[in-house]
């Protein structure tokens, strides 16, 4: 009489399941990874689209940004505010508008609001502007002739400073190594792995009377 026996297949499954949590476990891994590869590039891609949006704005309606140093315009545009500002012509502006002018003994611009409007004797298309700054209790000290002006579109309290320390070149060298990193590890192609096939060793004897 002839028996067979499978003693070894206690082993055999236990290492089946093993290699099967094993499988698993790596499954999940990399679909978590995958994930977040692809959050990663949707971020970059929203951020993308937002430089291309706002290149293509500053360019079709004349906008740029202006950083407020100082509070003279308190509290409606305090310190370390940024405004967004739209080109327009002289003939455009009105008492109360806030506009960005250029001074002639001065570097930097200055951003103040209107308080009075008069035509240019001298053309048609100039405006004698008189601006004072919402924190000062008096106008600015002379007049502007202008033909054209910066006017306030939108501002936000803080982003100004942002700004500021964005362009520093620590944080500009900073900013492009993560950049490079991220995209690096975004793209870099994934390992493959194989499916392993599904045995289970048995161990068979043969007693023989």
């Amino acid at each position: 009489m002839t028996t067979l026996t499978a003693g070894a297949s206690a082993p055999a499954g236990g290492a089946t399941r093993v290699r099967a949590e094993s499988v698993g476990s790596g499954r999940i891994s990399a679909r978590a990874g995958g994930l977040a590869k692809e959050l990663v590039l949707t971020v970059v891609g929203i951020l993308g689209l937002l430089g291309i949006a706002w290149l293509l704005c500053a360019w079709l309606f004349g906008l740029s940004i202006v950083v407020f140093k100082t509070g003279s315009m308190s509290p409606t545009i305090p310190t370390g505010s940024a405004a967004v500002v739209r080109e327009i012509p002289a003939s455009m502006i009105s008492v109360g508008d806030v506009i960005t002018v250029q001074r002639d003994t001065a570097a930097l611009p200055v951003t103040h609001r209107v308080v009075a409007v008069q035509t240019d004797p001298a053309s048609a298309a100039s405006r004698i502007v008189t601006l004072k700054g919402d924190a000062n209790a008096t106008p600015d000290l002379e007049p502007y002739t202008l033909t054209e002006a910066k006017v306030v579109v939108a501002s936000l309290a803080g982003a100004g400073t942002v700004l500021a320390i964005l362009r520093t070149p620590f944080v500009l060298a900073l900013t492009t190594l993560v950049v490079t990193l991220v995209m690096v590890w975004a793209f870099w192609p994934q390992r493959r792995t194989t499916k392993p096939a599904d045995t289970t060793d048995q161990a068979v004897s043969e007693n023989s009377d």
